[in-house]
């Protein structure tokens, strides 16, 4: 993915907010994701860029040169290495942050159908999956925490 758009994650991210902007479709809301997504990832953005420049300068810069920031290019990185995408390394970065964010949005558009649009009282079901989310938000948040508390030590 690197080949094509030098932040994927990044821009999966706004794609994946911005499918939820879609599902709710409000100005009001659709304004405060865009801003709050580039005034945060662009100042993350900028960062990882002077650390990558100083780390591999002449590479790095040709590569900046090659592949946009953000858009993805139709043609892959001429300069490209055979390493493989591998699944761990996005892990350690984290993004279960952003998989319990997407969670929640899932959950508030859930309850919003149930509560505004059905207006009727939770079902055991809605309990149940409501508990289900919890324990799964909790578990990310422990498994952060613990890897967090190993990496101090």
């Amino acid at each position: 993915p690197y080949a094509y758009v030098r932040n994927p994650l990044y821009f999966g991210n706004f794609l994946i907010g911005l499918g939820f902007c879609v599902v709710i479709w409000h100005p009001l809301i659709v304004s405060i994701f865009a801003i709050g997504f580039f005034a945060v990832y662009w100042i993350t953005i900028e960062g990882e860029e002077q650390r990558l420049s100083f780390k591999f300068k002449a590479a790095y810069e040709d590569y900046v040169r090659s592949v946009p920031r953000f858009i993805p290019r139709f043609f892959p990185y001429p300069r490209r290495s055979n390493t493989r995408f591998a699944i761990h390394r996005v892990l350690g970065h984290g993004e279960p942050i952003t998989v319990l964010g997407i969670i929640a949005l899932y959950v508030l558009l859930y309850l919003r159908q149930e509560l505004y649009q059905e207006q009727k009282p939770f079902s055991i079901p809605t309990y149940c999956f409501l508990a289900l989310v919890v324990a799964l938000g909790l578990a990310i948040i422990f498994s952060m925490w613990s890897r967090y508390r190993t990496k101090r030590k």
